[in-house]
């Protein structure tokens, strides 16, 4: 079934949030949006004997019966408004359903699993989401919080847990042939009397992820507010920390001290919606006014979608000193090949990169033993043994119930990149592994059965060098005097290997995430070793 909702309007979108809203608190799996340029878009979805056909028709008595008992629990759940108290038969159920299906699969017996009913058990409760000009192939994906049962795994662990797509980092959706990753990204509230949250997932694949970015911002326009949540704080750890003490203590501090004007321009790169470069010129404006410093402000943003980019610009705080908001809506990396770029600086220059080549990162699955894996997250995390912590063994009847789960948003580092410490996935991620990896002719990729399954993420080390081979952050360094960088997976080491890309012994690097307080960034400063405004960066020097 399919219906078309309204056009991107503000009323209309209150009634898109609310149209989908109401298909997610009924028994119908939604199966697929399809997003037209202006945001409108086509809800595609199924009924339950349709959607797990794939899984009937094996024949498999185990798998059939896990499914009738997750079709029970499943249908209670949604009838009762997602009862707190029904979760964790909830997630029992599909759990078990998952092992019957993934074990065949994995055996020396072809019981004809295929991908088609693994990708579907995978699936449940994911949707794809594609462009209206090539519908059949989802280039993104979302799912939802209350309805998926790999998601609410943390709410049963943890329910007072605020709801991070970090929970949940890879999902797969659609495609019934080579069905794709994708990794988490963000999330929106449906609406404020609802508990329910739609998150959203990019694709895995770099050869689409242009288009995915694309999609996902055509969606937020009916279904977003637009707006980071905790947008204000990174930006007034940004100004308080780095911006504000390298304008005070730059080139001129005291003519900063005598002026009746301070004139700062700020380039974007990755700037999305705009509002983190708005907030911190807020944040600029607040502190230079506290001093009787009147504040001019020029703005470049540079992405390759831009969704109403002046919006937050054009509130009482910032609509009369912001002198122009420039869109470059073009590839960073081939942007900055380009040898005229911008203009000549009439003040103070500097380009904010935040959490943008992090979203350039790879993604996938990997595999570690318990005893690395102990060694990264300490042995007192992985006492005994360690499948104790799957849901089919811990959420049962006689299980010892959701303490035992290992699932949440904590940061581990291995020696392939970061992944969370989120062991009661594994038998989710070998499923994605599988489906991901599986060859040409259906052969499985087998692992020693202590092999633990976990979602992946890995620094990218080509986001930081143009379409010319040059590096990206000495181009930025051209044209701004200081260059501020805030990323997921970019690690000290990282940046260090990277320095032989930079041409000019001037360029110093600072790490910024001590000062800044960060857990889960890493934030960085460039800029030139003459730049009196060094000295007022209190962070660990790199090089």
């Amino acid at each position: 079934m399919a219906a078309v909702l309204a056009p991107a309007l503000s009323a209309a979108r209150v009634h898109c949030r609310g149209r989908l809203l109401g298909l997610l608190e009924r028994e119908a799996l939604l199966k697929r949006l399809v997003v037209a340029p202006d945001g409108r878009f086509v809800v595609d979805a199924q009924d339950w004997e349709s959607y797990w056909g794939p899984v009937v028709a094996l024949g498999h008595a185990q798998a059939t019966a896990r499914l009738r008992e997750l079709r029970d629990v499943w249908g209670r759940y949604i009838h009762a408004g997602f009862d707190p108290s029904l979760r964790r038969e909830y997630c029992f159920r599909y759990f078990t359903l998952l092992e019957a299906v993934l074990r065949p699969c994995l055996g020396d017996t072809d019981l004809g699993c295929g991908t088609s009913a693994l990708q579907r058990v995978l699936s449940f409760e994911c949707f794809g989401i594609a462009a209206a000009r090539a519908a059949d192939a989802p280039v993104a994906a979302g799912t939802t919080t209350l309805r998926n049962p790999c998601y609410l795994l943390t709410k049963l662990k943890t329910p007072e847990a605020l709801d991070d797509c970090q929970f949940l980092p890879l999902i797969t959706a659609g495609g019934e042939n080579r069905p794709g990753l994708f990794y988490h990204y963000r999330q929106h509230k449906m609406s404020v009397d609802s508990e329910n949250s739609i998150l959203l997932y990019l694709s895995a694949d770099h050869a689409v992820r242009g288009e995915s970015f694309r999609v996902i911002n055509a969606l937020e326009q009916q279904i977003g507010f637009g707006t980071d949540p905790r947008g204000d704080e990174r930006a007034l750890r940004i100004a308080e920390r780095v911006v504000i003490p390298y304008l005070t203590h730059g080139s001129d501090p005291q003519g900063l001290r005598s002026s009746a004007m301070l004139d700062m321009e700020l380039v974007d790169v990755g700037s999305g919606s705009g509002i983190l470069s708005a907030r911190l010129c807020q944040q600029v404006r607040k502190f230079l006014a506290s001093r009787g410093i009147a504040s001019r402000f020029r703005v470049w943003m540079v992405d390759l979608t831009l969704s109403d980019p002046v919006r937050f610009f054009g509130g009482r705080q910032l609509r009369s000193c912001v002198d122009c908001v420039a869109v470059v809506g073009s590839d960073y990396r081939r942007w900055l090949s380009a040898r005229h770029r911008l203009p000549r600086a009439t003040g103070t220059r500097i380009a904010l990169v935040s959490r943008f080549f992090n979203n350039l990162s790879d993604f996938g699955v990997t595999t570690a033993s318990v005893g690395n894996l102990a060694a990264s997250v300490g042995p007192q995390d992985l006492d005994g043994d360690w499948s104790a912590c799957l849901p089919t063994q811990c959420l049962g009847p006689d299980g010892r119930g959701p303490e035992a789960l290992d699932v949440s948003n904590s940061r581990i580092w291995l020696e392939s990149g970061r992944t969370f410490a989120q062991a009661s996935l594994s038998r989710y991620f070998e499923g994605l592994y599988q489906v991901a990896a599986r060859g040409e002719d259906g052969s499985c990729q087998r692992h020693a059965g202590d092999a633990i399954f976990l979602a992946l993420r890995r620094f990218r080390p080509a986001c930081l060098l143009t379409t010319g081979g040059e590096s990206v952050l000495e181009r930025l360094l051209d044209d701004c005097s200081l260059v501020v960088v805030q990323d997921a997976d970019m690690r000290p080491q990282d940046l260090v290997a990277h320095r032989h890309r930079i041409r000019s012994p001037q360029v110093v690097a600072v790490d910024m995430t001590r000062p800044l307080a960060l857990k889960g960034h890493f934030s960085y400063a460039l800029l030139r070793a003459t730049d009196p405004g060094l000295e007022s960066l209190k962070g660990d020097r790199l090089w």
